[in-house]
């Protein structure tokens, strides 16, 4: 493990609280735009996998067992990570 030379210190750790996470609104021509698209799965999604509330309704019939998961959120964002890593069906 490292350390510091004789007489010098670590600096000290950022202080950085974790970001919250913000329930997003699509705007209605965003999602008509997404509703438009009938031959592709269109969604959105985040840094974090999170799918945010922009699909288009064959995006969530493809992946209906992620949005009725239990690793669903309360707040119904469905998360990439969360449902291949936790859920047994992933």
């Amino acid at each position: 493990m490292a350390r510091p030379a004789a007489g010098s210190t670590w600096p000290a750790p950022a202080q950085r609280t974790p970001s919250r996470r913000k329930n997003v609104e699509v705007p209605d021509p965003v999602q008509w735009l997404f509703d438009s698209v009938t031959l592709s799965a269109a969604f959105v999604r985040n840094g974090r996998m999170d799918v945010v509330v922009a699909t288009n309704p064959l995006a969530r019939a493809l992946h209906a067992p992620m949005f009725a998961s239990d690793t669903t959120d309360r707040h119904g964002c469905a998360n990439f990570a969360r449902y291949h890593f936790l859920d047994p069906g992933g």
